[in-house]
């Protein structure tokens, strides 16, 4: 693969941020030349040395372009968020649920015990170690006082159901903005 060199800083290599975390990923991004381009159409950024195809993610053709200036860029994950991932993973498999909060982005696990990983995979019909996961309305992140709401709708891949209980959850993480 041939790099475009930037005029006054060649290859320019730039150490890479984990998607998760914002965190140094360990890896190192030859940026040479590159523009960043940013989807018109859903905001998706992309690095590279000439324009993209479609968007990936809403699949428009619409791309604003504009010298690279230093803006992170994202590699893979972070050791760290690498291990916590497959820990949740392991959680997950032996009859955990997967959450997410809609309201402050907490992410992380339900362990098996909590009541309500019974009511999502009966909910869902999904079985351990096939995974699924639900989304809560308020957590106990972002509504300390209250423990979160009680209001949660079960995410997966068929329709829906209200379920509520202690969440029990594993191993917090926020997506970074």
């Amino acid at each position: 693969m041939t790099i475009p060199l930037h005029p006054t800083e060649g290859i320019r290599p730039v150490l890479t941020k984990c998607p998760r975390c914002g965190g140094d990923s360990g890896e190192i991004a030859l940026v040479g030349n590159a523009r960043l381009y940013e989807c018109e159409e859903c905001g998706r950024k992309e690095l590279a040395y000439r324009k993209p195809g479609p968007c990936p993610a809403c699949k428009s053709r619409r791309w604003h372009s504009k010298q690279y200036d230093g803006t992170p860029v994202y590699g893979g994950m972070c050791a760290s968020c690498q291990a916590e991932d497959a820990e949740h993973a392991a959680v997950v498999a032996s009859g955990g649920v997967y959450f997410h909060c809609d309201k402050c982005g907490v992410e992380g696990v339900i362990k098996p015990e909590a009541p309500v990983c019974a009511e999502v995979r009966n909910a869902l019909n999904i079985q351990a170690p096939e995974p699924c996961g639900l989304t809560v309305h308020g957590c106990h992140m972002c509504e300390p006082e209250s423990g979160g709401s009680s209001e949660e709708s079960v995410a997966g891949e068929t329709g829906s159901a209200g379920s509520s209980g202690d969440m029990g959850g594993t191993g917090d993480k926020t997506t970074p903005s």
